[in-house]
């Protein structure tokens, strides 16, 4: 719980800090959203309204589980306010008003606040990337100039490179860290001890097991995409310009040499590659692994 409290607080004062490169960060997509909705290919309406459907998709759940999750989680601790899962069952609030209401007013802003920011920032995340990911989809498919396509490379990188800026490096990590704890966790409830839970607890565990699965495989599998269409778009421009032999396109290789792919950042020198939900994956199972080995006397 206090690791969750945590994260969810990094939400909340991460946009604080960062705000100047979030407002940098707006005016660079909002420039580049004008220049690739211009760009003249075919179908690049329909990849563009498939792209504004899956956001409006990623709001729309988010917006419902950040609600959804507020009731349920503020209706648990109303229910069972003594609770093993919540620090506050040691203290003797039981006989004391203002405690009660000292804890309640605390779980109710971290589960109202604190986690609606949280599931909004998740939708931010996502339709970030996806924007990165349309722009990559549209200037490969561009028959503009070698040299007018490196410019959108290079814008896409500079909105790429705010967008990585625009929260605490450590954050991304540590969520994907806590989605692996929660999912060992509930795994080990519904293998080892889902005999103690009625039925429809069992039921809440396993849709919680598989969120903690959903959600990392959205955010790494997409994120690995930008690396991925990155590298892609690069490589097309390498082959073009390798077909030509004259000195304008000998510049262009040159200036080529420069660009490098990008994607999400991981770590301070580190992108998520299309690798990354099967190392997360592994990860799991081989933690799962050890929990049920070490623990197998719980039953």
């Amino acid at each position: 719980m206090t690791v969750g409290f945590r994260l969810i607080s990094v939400t909340m004062y991460g946009p604080l800090l960062k705000r100047n490169l979030q407002v940098a960060y707006f005016n660079q997509i909002v420039g580049l959203d004008e220049m690739i909705t211009k760009i003249p290919i075919p179908g690049s309406s329909r990849i563009i309204q498939m792209s504004e459907k899956w956001a409006e998709l990623v709001i729309k759940i988010n917006i419902l589980a950040a609600l959804t999750s507020s009731i349920f989680m503020n209706g648990m601790f109303l229910l069972k306010p003594s609770a093993p899962q919540y620090i506050y069952s040691i203290w003797p609030y039981k006989t004391s008003t203002c405690a009660f209401l000292l804890f309640l007013g605390f779980e109710f802003y971290t589960k109202t606040i604190d986690l609606i920011a949280s599931m909004l920032f998740h939708a931010w995340f996502l339709c970030a990337i996806m924007f990165e990911h349309t722009a990559l989809c549209i200037i490969r498919k561009s028959k503009d100039p070698v040299r007018t396509r490196m410019s959108y490379y290079r814008c896409v990188n500079l909105v790429n490179t705010l967008h990585n800026e625009s929260y605490p490096t450590h954050m991304l990590p540590e969520r994907i860290a806590f989605f692996g704890f929660l999912a060992v966790t509930s795994a080990f409830v519904i293998v080892r001890l889902r005999h103690n839970f009625q039925i429809v607890e069992q039921v809440l565990v396993l849709q919680f097991l598989a969120t903690m699965l959903i959600i990392p495989s959205v955010i790494l599998g997409l994120s690995g995409q930008i690396v991925k269409g990155s590298a892609k778009l690069k490589k097309e421009l390498e082959l073009n310009i390798s077909s030509k032999k004259n000195f304008k396109f000998k510049l262009h290789a040159k200036m080529l040499k420069s660009l490098r792919p990008f994607g999400v950042r991981i770590a301070p020198i580190q992108t998520v590659h299309s690798y990354g939900f099967p190392v997360y994956l592994g990860h799991v199972v081989s933690n799962f692994t050890t929990v049920l080995v070490n623990y197998s006397h719980l039953e």
